[in-house]
């Protein structure tokens, strides 16, 4: 009969009440099951919880075009975006899903007995199957929700291959070594070296939290706020699994797009520096080029002047040599004409 509650250790909290339970003595405990308030609630969510157990069995028995893949599809785009079911009770809204979707829009009512909780099934068996035979790593982290209660939240991811671990878990790794450190456990390798002893007492209350773990819990507290505090545990189970997983799987498909991103953006920039590289080289070899034809047009240039100079040598040699025969020339004139002057002198004296 004490199955209705639940304790954190110092509050007595009643499940179908959902109030706590003064329990400083067996007896008001008793007294408060006799109460007709927990008689009647008890018999409802016992009644209710029949009724939903042989309508999922009732589902589960009848064939796939029994449900709804618009009505399934439609839960689950609003769970997984926190958009409370009891929207679709609104007039305007359901008119314009409606008229453009062209699909009758179920009630808030149909969606929860029928499709959160298989909705909910699908999630557990897609977590399920990523972590099945493989390694995992496991967070937990503790807080209170508006509601002031206790609550504990769980965080898992799969561990890739030793390379991974590698190269995403060294953090983790060294602070678990500080710890065994601190606890005389081990002693001071280079593992954490160049740390000093002074540097590992820091680290005392270093947090070992995921991020993750305290996304979670901002996404469980914004669910119970003001207005929606309707919410009994099973129910806020089924949408915190449904949603938060949805939020991380959505969270991991951005970082690895970014992820995707940068490494295309890398390639070309690799690309753009080899076809810079190929460039200045084209370039380099393009200066080479012209750097030799010009030495060419140099060699040439040299060439011909050396060429015009041997043909102006050549001319003047030419005009030397023309007047060293004219000189002769003119010498063998002066010549005969000394020797015609003596002859006519001779001739003179022989006259005489």
């Amino acid at each position: 009969e004490f199955d209705a509650f639940t304790t954190d250790g110092s509050v007595l909290f009643c499940k179908y009440c959902e109030a706590p339970v003064t329990a400083s003595k067996k007896f008001q405990v008793q007294q408060h099951l006799k109460t007709s308030k927990h008689i009647r609630l008890e018999a409802v969510k016992s009644n209710s919880a029949q009724k939903e157990q042989q309508l999922l069995l009732a589902c589960s028995s009848k064939s796939g075009p029994d449900r709804s893949q618009f009505n399934a599809d439609l839960c689950k785009a609003f769970v997984s975006a926190d958009i409370p079911l009891h929207k679709l009770n609104n007039k305007c809204l359901k008119s314009f899903l409606e008229q453009y979707t062209g699909k009758k829009v179920p009630d808030e009512s149909t969606l929860r007995k029928n499709y959160v909780s298989q909705l909910f099934n699908d999630t557990m068996e897609i977590i399920r199957r990523k972590a099945c035979g493989k390694k995992i790593w496991v967070s937990l982290d503790e807080t209170t929700d508006v509601e002031q209660r206790c609550i504990v939240n769980l965080i898992f991811g799969v561990l890739g291959d030793e390379t991974e671990r590698g190269k995403y878990y060294l953090g983790f790794e060294k602070l678990k070594k500080v710890s065994q450190i601190m606890s005389g456990d081990a002693i001071i390798d280079e593992t954490v070296q160049p740390l000093t002893m002074s540097d590992l007492l820091c680290m005392k209350h270093a947090p070992i939290v995921s991020c993750d773990v305290e996304r979670v819990f901002s996404e469980y507290k914004a669910m119970l706020t003001d207005n929606r505090r309707g919410f009994n545990f099973e129910n806020l189970r089924h949408h915190v699994i449904i949603k938060c997983n949805h939020n991380l799987n959505e969270h991991q498909g951005q970082k690895k797009s970014r992820n995707e991103h940068q490494g295309q953006k890398k390639s070309r920039n690799e690309h753009q520096g080899q076809k810079k590289s190929r460039n200045e080289h084209q370039g380099q070899k393009k200066s080479r080029n012209e750097h030799q034809g010009q030495k060419k047009s140099r060699n040439e240039h040299q060439g011909q002047k050396k060429s015009s100079n041997e043909h102006q040598g050549q001319k003047k040699s030419r005009n030397e040599h023309q007047g060293q025969k004219k000189s002769r020339n003119e010498h063998r004139g002066q010549k005969k004409s000394r020797n015609e002057h003596q002859g006519q002198k001779k001739s003179r004296n022989e006259h005489q």
